[in-house]
């Protein structure tokens, strides 16, 4: 039995209304990855049959299998030429695009984790993952149900320091995210906060991919007290008729880039700013636009906490640690991502503090806001991210790009500033900065981790 990861047909990419002007160049990318599908119309009888093989591909799952490095883990062949190349492949050579064929692995107990190469850090593609020591039938099911297919499609959400500090367990019925406290940074974030925020947005772009597959979620925050590195547990309870807003939010998802250029000279809507504060709101936080005078002070917060950190070579060192990481790590920021010089109404962080000095101007036309909750606990930690997950693909449909500052919380004297701001109505987890977005085409590719360091597949029901 061939066990992969399968990504059945896919959407037709094409340009939503209101999805943004940008939308036919990004196409390419979204059409790569394209984990929500729509089945082609099959005659009854041959779907009749797809369904029998898979039935007894399960029922022969404990014999030795044969796994496949798949390339976008693609199992299921999209067109009639694919089925014909993949028949004439002579026995011990991969079909076309298939990858790698391994030796079977041999009998007697498995390992407790069986890793498989991924490709999940190609643009497109969606790797396999980690294997533990359940029966072969029940890693199957689990492999190819709809919650891993969500998870991988939430492994390209955006972090602190591009940390990814998250890792997945997969049931048959549900999904656990963890908190990878390896990857917390003592320096920038010894609570946590951040931390918990991305792991929040990770777990909205798991729904988000559900919602657009028809599937509906049911979420569990923070489950066990005794053991708070479980955020959160992720399973289905039902289906439905996916909404055209499903769809584009999942698009957005899969094109939404992390742009630190200084935003163009041109106004951002009035509508737009609505939509981002209608959605933090339905995320679970609130979202408070800045007028003029509260932008000078968000300015003084940011010059503080910039001269606190850059003072800190501890702080200097984690920069340093997170923005040289190896060609193989999969995480962190490249210096080509951060931000460029230039003078801004509010500077952004330094990721490279011995650069040139800005001679340019920028941000001119840039909105600001902040993300807060009503109490500041783990719990509403967690949801914020979920917010701000909501905010950023609201932003496509806005034609807009929204660029986290987390740097302005992160030092307690400036945080305590920002509340000042919210008039201590509320606590603020981070600032954003808005403007019209523009083609992020050029911009250099993001690492990402790949799947098997993160997803663990479990098989069975969660006891």
């Amino acid at each position: 039995m061939k066990l992969c990861l399968p990504r059945r047909p896919g959407l037709d990419v094409v340009a939503p209304a209101g999805v943004g002007r940008w939308w036919r160049e990004e196409a390419a990318v979204v059409g790569q990855v394209d984990a929500v599908s729509r089945l082609d119309p099959l005659p009854i009888a041959i779907q009749a049959a797809i369904a029998l093989v898979g039935v007894l591909a399960v029922l022969v799952a404990s014999s030795p299998a044969t796994v496949r490095d798949v390339r976008g883990a693609i199992c299921v062949p999209r067109t009639g030429r694919e089925h014909l190349a993949r028949s004439r492949a002579r026995p011990g050579r991969p079909a076309p695009g298939t990858g790698v064929q391994r030796p079977c692995p041999p009998a007697g107990p498995r390992p407790r984790v069986e890793v498989i190469r991924s490709d999940a850090g190609r643009p497109g593609a969606m790797g396999a993952v980690n294997f533990t020591d359940q029966d072969a039938a029940g890693r199957a099911r689990a492999a190819s149900g709809p919650l891993t297919r969500a998870v991988l499609a939430a492994l390209p959400a955006p972090s602190i320091f591009n940390t990814q500090p998250w890792r997945w367990r997969v049931y048959d019925d549900q999904a656990e995210l963890w908190a990878d406290r390896s990857r917390q940074l003592a320096t920038v974030d010894p609570d946590g906060r951040m931390l918990t925020l991305s792991c929040g947005i990770a777990l909205h772009h798991a729904v988000t991919a559900l919602a657009a597959a028809g599937q509906t979620a049911g979420i569990d925050r923070l489950p066990d007290p005794d053991r708070p590195d479980l955020l959160a547990r992720l399973w289905i309870t039902g289906r439905h008729r996916p909404e055209p807003a499903d769809v584009r939010r999942y698009q957005a998802m899969l094109i939404r880039r992390t742009d630190r250029r200084p935003f163009p000279d041109l106004p951002v809507s009035a509508a737009g700013m609505d939509a981002l504060c209608e959605a933090a709101e339905q995320g679970g936080a609130h979202l408070h636009v800045l007028h003029p005078d509260q932008v000078v002070e968000l300015t003084v917060a940011a010059g503080r906490a910039a001269e606190a950190e850059l003072a800190d070579p501890e702080y200097r060192a984690e920069l340093a640690t997170w923005t040289h990481r190896p060609a193989t790590a999969g995480d962190g920021i490249p210096p080509a991502t951060t931000a460029p010089p230039a003078r801004r109404p509010v500077p952004l962080r330094e990721f490279t503090p011995d650069g040139p000095a800005p001679d340019t101007d920028g941000d001119r036309s840039a909105r600001y806001a902040l993300l807060f909750t009503d109490v500041d606990t783990p719990t509403t930690w967690l949801t914020a991210g979920e917010a701000l997950s909501a905010v950023l693909l609201a932003a496509v449909a806005a034609d807009l790009s929204v660029s986290p500052m987390s740097d302005v919380v992160e030092v307690p004297a400036s945080r305590h500033l920002l509340s000042g701001i919210l008039a201590g109505i509320g606590h603020p987890l981070i600032a954003l900065r808005i403007g019209v977005a523009e083609p992020t085409r050029g911009l250099p590719p993001v690492p990402r981790r790949p799947a098997e360091s993160v997803i663990e597949i479990e098989g069975g029901e969660r006891r």
